[in-house]
């Protein structure tokens, strides 16, 4: 069998990408990431599918190798000679199985041959395990395994049928006995044995339920008696309790009506002081806190007329007011007036707006005191004294701050009056128990309303009498009656079970008979089981016994050209010996040592070998083909030589698809026969 060409339309990362195979040796040799291990995937999914039941993406092939942000499914076709003809196989993948398409063309004809996904098995006569572990050498799996369908193939060419049947059967006998007797003490016959205990505890327990029964029924009759006298007296505390409820509804009622009579009456008068107080005025809290205002400025304005009564005694003591034209005297009277003016600025700190006027003021005037000097000096004038300008001015606005002033107080006394406030220390202090007084008329108005709901709501009439009867203690009654209560319960749930439990010995006494006979039903089953079990174990011993003397019938050729093999790459001779089930050892000084004891290089190199020896054996007929995915990059360089050299003469009788990524493993020209 030769493969021809392909066409990967995409596949992973691999896009409409073409391979056009010789008959012999061919090396593909790209870096790492070019996609060789996916394109020795392809080959293989072109014949037996992808596997696409494992979670992880690494051992999923159908997500590992659907190209990425497509929908599109994927895939490609691949032409091969087969018995002496040329067939196209065009296989495409979905997101799952049931989505695949697979179809084989007759490439003389063009016609459609089938449609059959399974034509590895066909042609190789043996299933996807069996290829990888033989003609397909992968680097993520090296191990070739022993499986039922390599065994089948090697004795069909052996002339031994149905030796896949056989693995079938003992598989089928295996199981068979697992289900009589297995780990953990389960299976049949284990669980029938459970089951005679079961029986055996509801035998001993039917044969003393008579006499339980007796015990049960006078105990049933004593309880019934019980629960009537608690009954009775449940029903006479109720009646009682109930006529409790109305006289203290009735208390509670007549406590609560007196208490918001109460509240009211005080709500009532609070109500009355404060109309008082406020003498019919409505409050406007804006107008209030306008005045609080005022009130606060006016011990700026204070502030300021005692500074400015100061600034003008001191000026009344300075020189006469006119004097002739004299630039010293009036530079003089200029500083003068700048330290009345910062000594101004420096005193204020209550009221802002006193001191913006008196600084202002006190601004305007030096500079109009400077024009006058220039206009002065250049007409020939007589200069006025600065000192006499500021006094008038000073003295102007002390009278505008106390005419400010008295406006104030005059405002503020006259909305005070309005109201009965008594003797009040400070302005501050009357508006502020206005406010106050006006914010508890509000709060005794809404507190009124509510009462007066409430008390409509109540409907109580105070002349109605209360139960002549206060001798009920409705806590006490409460109480006992809960108790009693309680205790009915309590004696009727035991009545219950022991009701229940009448029943359930009745049921068990009355099928002593049923249990003895299936007791010895199931006895009868555990002979039976043990019997078929006995049957079953030597079967699967014999047929597992002829069995392995089948598959030593191909163990000598196997073993001869695995030996052969190993001896040409290794380059000596070494007694390397192989199993029935395809485990490899190795003679080192008298002892067998199975291949985990050598290196990596070593065991990858045993491997190789056994998958050559099995080519051999296995395919007899028409060779396969060969994939290589780069296998070799473990081996030494005189064992990489010699594997090397080894693939080029094998590629005399069979094709080879050689995958690798370093020149040093490459491979191009025929080695002589050895």
């Amino acid at each position: 069998m030769k493969l021809i060409k392909c066409y990967v339309s995409s596949f992973g990362k691999l896009k409409d990408f073409t391979y056009d195979f010789n008959d012999k040796l061919n090396t593909i040799k790209q870096d790492n990431g070019w996609g060789k291990s996916t394109f020795a995937t392809f080959i293989k999914a072109m014949f037996y599918g992808l596997n696409g039941s494992k979670r992880s993406v690494a051992e999923n092939e159908r997500i590992k190798y659907k190209p990425w942000n497509s929908t599109e499914r994927f895939g490609g076709f691949v032409i091969f000679s087969w018995k002496d003809r040329e067939y196209k196989l065009e296989r495409f993948f979905g997101n799952k199985e049931s989505e695949d398409t697979a179809y084989l063309y007759d490439v003389s004809t063009g016609k459609v041959l089938s449609n059959d996904k399974d034509w590895g098995k066909r042609i190789f006569q043996i299933d996807e395990e069996g290829f990888l572990s033989t003609t397909y050498f992968s680097q993520k799996d090296f191990s070739a395994k022993s499986n039922a369908s390599l065994t089948e193939k090697y004795n069909q060419i052996s002339g031994i049928d149905d030796s896949l049947a056989v693995d079938k059967v003992i598989q089928k006998i295996d199981d068979k006995l697992k289900k009589y007797e297995y780990s953990g003490n389960r299976g049949l016959i284990p669980e029938t044995k459970k089951e005679i205990y079961r029986i055996d505890e509801e035998i001993k327990r039917a044969e003393s339920s008579l006499e339980t029964l007796k015990l049960i029924n006078s105990e049933i009759e004593l309880l019934s008696q019980e629960v009537k006298l608690l009954e009775l007296r449940a029903s006479k505390l109720y009646t009682e309790i109930e006529n409790a409820n109305r006289a203290e509804a009735t208390t509670l009622k007549k406590e609560q009506y007196n208490r918001l009579m109460l509240e009211k009456s005080a709500l009532i008068e609070k109500q009355n002081y404060a109309l008082e107080i406020l003498n019919e005025n409505i409050v406007d809290i804006k107008t209030v806190n306008k005045l609080l205002i005022y009130n606060q400025e006016l011990l700026g304005i204070d502030a300021y007329i005692e500074n400015i009564e100061r600034d003008i005694k001191t000026l009344s003591n300075i020189a006469p007011q006119k004097k002739k034209n004299n630039f010293g005297s009036s530079i003089i009277s200029f500083i003068i007036t700048l330290m009345l003016l910062l000594g101004g600025v420096f005193t204020s700190n209550i009221a802002i707006l006193p001191f913006v006027l008196y600084s202002m003021s006190g601004i305007m005037f030096a500079v109009s005191l400077v024009i006058t000097w220039r206009n002065a000096k250049s007409c020939n004038k007589t200069v006025p004294d600065a000192s006499a300008l500021l006094l008038d001015q000073k003295t102007t606005q002390l009278n505008s701050l106390i005419e400010q002033k008295n406006a104030y107080k005059n405002e503020i006394d006259t909305y005070i009056c309005a109201f009965k406030l008594g003797q009040i220390s400070d302005r501050a202090t009357a508006l502020m128990n206005i406010l106050s007084v006006w914010e508890i008329s509000l709060e005794v108005a809404e507190k009124l309303r509510e009462v007066n709901r409430d008390l409509s709501a109540l409907n109580f009439d105070n002349t109605e009498n209360l139960s002549q009867d206060t001798s009920y203690d409705i806590c006490a009654l409460k109480a006992e009656f809960d108790s009693v209560n309680i205790a009915v319960k309590q004696k009727i749930e035991e009545l219950n079970k022991k009701k229940a439990s009448v029943a359930w010995y009745e049921d068990i006494a009355g099928k002593f008979a049923d249990f003895e006979s299936e007791k010895n039903k199931l006895c009868d089953k555990i002979l039976e089981y043990e019997e078929e079990r006995k049957i079953l174990s030597l079967t699967s011993k014999f047929l597992k016994q002829a069995h392995e003397n089948l598959k030593l019938k191909y163990k000598t050729p196997l073993q001869d050209s695995l030996n052969r093999y190993f001896e040409y790459i290794n380059g000596q001779e070494k007694p390397v010996y192989i199993d029935v089930d395809f485990n490899v050892t190795v003679e080192e000084k008298g002892q067998e040592k199975v291949i985990d004891y050598y290196s990596k290089g070593y065991q990858n190199l045993f491997e190789i070998c056994k998958r050559f020896a099995l080519v051999d054996v296995l395919f007899t007929g028409e060779k396969p083909f060969i994939i290589l995915d780069d296998p070799f990059y473990n081996l030494d360089d005189q064992k990489l030589s010699s594997a090397i050299s080894l693939i080029k003469k094998m590629s005399v009788e069979h094709q080879i698809l050689y995958l690798v990524c370093h020149d040093s493993r490459r491979a191009n020209e025929l080695q002589i026969e050895f």
